[in-house]
């Protein structure tokens, strides 16, 4: 797996459209109900960035492994970049199994991506893509060298790449991380 090109944006004014509370007990996340919209806006323009790195065009032509924040964020993705319905299936898929567990939810993601491409192969580049607080964007362009290994790879990316926007929230998410590698 070659990491090779990552990109952050922050927009600005939207600080309260993912709201992050630390209490005692737990983390709460609120969602602003404009969330969707945001990311919707701005999404293309952000994609694009990375994929004309590798000299790509089509969105449809790459595997995609998206933090999935909710059915509405992904909806809009998909409509947004005209996404065939199979490449946010592993997102949707993690979604539906698990919900959103915060940063946990990407090892769920990389979990069903790793079982698909052990049957059938994949695409030779990908996106990895999730959204934090303020609203952030974080973006990877990643070029598959071995697929059947793509996702333990792209899991250690997002733990250095976003670590200190995404997976700092929840120490749950670490220790997930440990299980996913220890089983794997």
């Amino acid at each position: 797996m070659e990491l090779n090109h990552a990109i952050q944006r922050f927009l600005p004014g939207t600080h309260n459209a993912i709201d992050g509370r630390l209490s005692e007990e737990s983390i709460n996340f609120k969602l602003g109900r404009d969330l969707p919209a945001k990311i919707e806006d701005n999404i293309e323009e952000f994609c694009k960035k990375l994929v004309e790195k590798a000299g790509l065009v089509e969105f449809n032509d790459l595997f995609w492994a998206v933090h999935p924040g909710g059915p509405a964020i992904l909806n809009r993705l998909e409509s947004t970049l005209k996404l065939r319905s199979e490449k946010l299936e592993c997102s949707r898929r993690a979604l539906m199994d698990y919900g959103n567990v915060s940063s946990n939810t990407i090892f769920y993601v990389m979990e069903y991506m790793r079982e698909g491409l052990k049957r059938k192969g994949g695409e030779e580049w990908g996106l990895a893509l999730a959204f934090g607080p303020g609203i952030t964007f974080e973006g990877i362009l990643i070029r598959s060298l071995r697929q059947r290994t793509i996702c333990m790879h792209i899991s250690c990316i997002f733990i250095c790449f976003l670590g200190w926007t995404h997976m700092s929230w929840n120490v749950l998410g670490y220790g997930h991380c440990l299980q996913y590698f220890k089983f794997n």
